[in-house]
């Protein structure tokens, strides 16, 4: 069934259901290493969407004299 989307198709389809996750969950890519992927299967009539944020934590310590 794939085969019969064209490749323009298939990249509407994605930012369309990219944004609908957007929605859902704003800003997820915007953090330092995050990163998601969707899986659609239409023959079992499933959508899923895993994301991961990323967190970066720094530490400064100052250190005065020796």
């Amino acid at each position: 069934m794939a085969s019969e989307f064209n490749e323009d198709l298939a990249k509407e389809i994605t930012v369309v259901v990219l944004k609908l996750v957007d929605l859902r969950h704003p800003k997820w890519s915007k953090g330092e290493g995050a990163y998601g992927r969707i899986d659609w299967n239409l023959a079992r009539n499933e959508l899923v969407h895993k994301h991961h944020r990323r967190t970066v934590t720094i530490t400064t310590t100052e250190h005065r004299g020796l």
